[in-house]
């Protein structure tokens, strides 16, 4: 079998996947929801902002066992599972069962079921179940590398209203756009943002130290739908490829993809080039005060 039947293949089956997720996640709205909050602090004490909800466990245990049935050779890394992915594996499935759960346990309808797939690290399938989309309706966002975007099986098409003179972006705290005639917003689901982009409801969004389960889906979906996706290198932002395994993680374990987190741009590139620009010249400001800081200290 060629790689493209079986992308096309596998796309079908990850398409599946998120509907029955999306299902569960629909009939489950009026059930009352089993709550706990995880650890996400370094005293080990459960934080508040980190909920998970019986519902989320059991999306990801619906898609890790239609994939281990379907495809046992394949490799799997959920969000809520702790187990250790298989790292030499061609394919390893990427799953975030509810991105969004905050929003979601608290009825605001903006949250998604994230299932990205990557052959040799690379993303080559995305599929993300929105609880809303461009066409106001629950849907599933999906590509396969070279594919193009679609949703709900059908072509995604870009239609520019020329009397639109604002845009909307998406950025952490729905901080203050630095970039003229764009207001920032914020969902609370990165996955979601990223489908946004892809469909063209918001011109960029920026992640900061996300984790992978957050955008492996999303960055197939924004690079399909022409935009693009530029990942931080140092000082400068470069074209993002492929997830490289972190140098190192804390208390010398060996790691995985589990571990890592980097600081991503998207976008289309001339909203994402006044973006760029606008940081490096606040960069540029704030290291200028901190020698100024420096020298009166002197």
């Amino acid at each position: 079998m060629n790689q493209k039947k079986s992308l096309t293949e596998l796309e079908s089956f990850a398409y599946e996947c998120a509907e029955k997720a999306g299902k569960i996640i629909i009939d489950s709205l009026e059930d009352e929801l089993i709550i706990n909050y995880k650890n996400s602090s370094s005293n080990g004490k459960n934080s508040l902002d980190n909920p998970v909800s019986d519902i989320d466990q059991k999306v990801e245990n619906l898609i890790h066992d239609l994939v281990t049935s379907r495809f046992p050779d394949h490799g799997i890394l959920g969000e809520e599972t702790a187990e250790q992915v298989n790292q030499d594996a061609e394919y390893i499935w990427i799953i975030d069962p509810i991105d969004g759960t905050t929003n979601f346990i608290n009825q605001f309808p903006l949250f998604c079921v994230s299932i990205g797939i990557l052959f040799n690290n690379r993303p080559v399938i995305g599929v993300i179940w929105c609880s809303t989309s461009h066409l106001l309706e629950t849907g599933v966002y999906h590509a396969t590398l070279g594919s193009g975007l679609y949703f709900n099986k059908k072509p995604v098409t870009h239609f520019e209203n020329p009397n639109l003179k604002r845009h909307l972006s998406a950025a952490p705290g729905g901080t203050i756009s630095s970039i003229q005639n764009i207001e920032n917003r914020n969902t609370g689901s990165a996955a979601i943002e990223l489908a946004f982009v892809a469909a063209g409801i918001f011109q960029t969004a920026q992640f900061y130290s996300l984790r992978i389960w957050d955008l492996a889906a999303g960055i197939l979906l924004v690079k399909e739908s022409g935009r693009e996706v530029l990942i931080k290198e140092g000082s400068d932002f470069k074209n993002f490829t492929e997830f490289s395994m972190p140098p190192s993680v804390k208390n010398n374990t060996k790691p995985s993809l589990r571990d890592w987190k980097e600081h991503i741009l998207i976008g289309n590139k001339k909203s994402l080039e006044q973006l760029i620009s606008k940081k490096q010249n606040q960069s540029k400001l704030s290291n200028f005060c901190n020698l100024i800081r420096k020298k009166i200290k002197l």
